[in-house]
């Protein structure tokens, strides 16, 4: 695919350096916005509609205009034809036009823009470290994909200065949340755990796949409140995102950790062949924001 392709902005393809957004808007100085990033793949996007689903929901708790699946679809169609791009990292973003108010209600230069990245090969296993910082689950925030993600930007860096591959949050509960750019998984006695929506962690899309799968399969799962000892008795971790797929943990702080264990395998082998990931498993969900 090309590097230097277009992007797609507010009904039209652009240039990068055309791209224009009001420097007054809500988007840009208060990160009133919301965005997902999904896989395109052989030339189509990876889950939409459940991406969408999350990106509507996030819009409607941010008093944003819904997206329309079909003027998003024709963009994402448009801009892999314009890169020449079979597999590629879509980001779509949706945030708040100028105001001078802070009442709710419609505003004019809503932006939405959509974006295509290139894909870098992901690590067989990573590393995890827990952040001394924590979610906060009673936020209005919790669960959105929202655009003001420095927390998770100064989380991963920290971790990848101190050569882990993905930084751990708990709540401020104590319990077990999400990564600053995964949903988390362990396995216990056989049995998929991974925190309930209660914690604050983002209702991931691939989460939510992993956890239809062992429905189908048979596989016993488990969305519950997890505490932080938790993590002491995993056999097996993993982290979750639409860009990596499923990434099996090896190493959480100092503790070492089969990667991938049994189940982790049997789930990486079942998500394959329902989307496709054993040939274009990749990297970036430390630069997805």
């Amino acid at each position: 695919m090309t590097t230097d392709g277009p992007v797609w902005l507010n009904g039209a393809l652009c240039p990068p350096a055309e791209a224009k957004v009001d420097a007054l808007s809500q988007g840009f100085l208060q990160g009133a916005g919301v965005y997902d990033s999904l896989l395109l793949h052989g030339g189509k996007p990876v889950a939409f509609e459940k991406h969408l689903r999350r990106l509507a929901d996030g819009a409607r708790r941010l008093q944003l205009p819904p997206p329309d699946a079909a003027t998003i679809l024709a963009a994402i169609t448009a801009l892999a034809g314009a890169h020449d791009a079979d597999g590629a990292r879509i980001r779509i973003t949706l945030a708040s036009g100028p105001s001078s108010t802070v009442h709710p209600g419609p505003e004019p230069g809503h932006i939405t823009l959509i974006t295509l990245a290139p894909l870098t090969p992901v690590k067989t296993s990573a590393a995890l470290t827990l952040t001394p910082f924590r979610r906060n689950e009673h936020s209005p925030l919790a669960g959105i994909k929202y655009t003001a993600c420095a927390e998770n930007l100064l989380a991963q860096r920290a971790a990848l200065a101190a050569g882990f591959d993905e930084a751990l949050f708990l709540n401020t509960a104590g319990d077990i949340c999400e990564g600053a750019f995964s949903n988390v998984f362990l396995v216990t006695a056989g049995r998929v755990f991974t925190p309930d929506l209660t914690s604050g962690c983002l209702p991931g899309v691939t989460r939510e796949i992993v956890l239809e799968l062992c429905a189908a399969h048979s596989i016993p799962a488990t969305e519950s409140r997890l505490p932080a000892g938790a993590l002491d008795d995993a056999e097996e971790l993993f982290v979750t995102s639409s860009i990596r797929g499923i990434q099996p943990v090896h190493r959480l702080d100092t503790q070492a950790v089969p990667a991938p264990g049994r189940v982790t395998q049997q789930l990486m082998a079942l998500l394959e062949s329902r989307v496709a990931f054993g040939c274009q498993r990749f990297a970036g969900a430390q630069v997805e924001c």
